[in-house]
């Protein structure tokens, strides 16, 4: 039953995360002339597909109750990088990460 909760909001919350990414491509035509304004947009773009990566992760556990953070640390990174890298920057990633699982009541809130 959990497994089939964290697939569904897994699903609701990457749609969302869709929905996001289409509208932030056209940011530059979303007339937000406040700078401030499209950062809240972009960030919050950015938690939405945080907690669906966490659900992602749980659902792909045997334990539902608990959580590999460096591995979900990782993949954050790596898809930070993906997203934002340019052929300006050329960033490459390092990791020197002890094994971290927390249980999920202590990992959700520290998105």
């Amino acid at each position: 039953m959990i497994q089939e909760i964290n697939h569904r909001v897994k699903n609701n919350l990457m749609l969302i995360s869709s929905l996001l990414n289409i509208q932030s491509m056209n940011i530059q035509s979303m007339n937000i002339p406040d700078k401030e304004t499209r950062d809240i947009f972009l960030e919050n773009k950015d938690k939405v597909r945080s907690m669906a990566l966490i659900h992602e992760k749980l659902y792909q556990r045997e334990d539902k109750k608990r959580l590999d953070f460096d591995e979900y640390i990782i993949s954050m990174a790596q898809e930070m990088v993906q997203n934002y890298n340019s052929q300006i920057l050329d960033v490459s990633l390092d990791f020197n990460i002890d094994k971290i699982s927390l249980d999920v009541d202590i990992a959700i809130p520290l998105l």
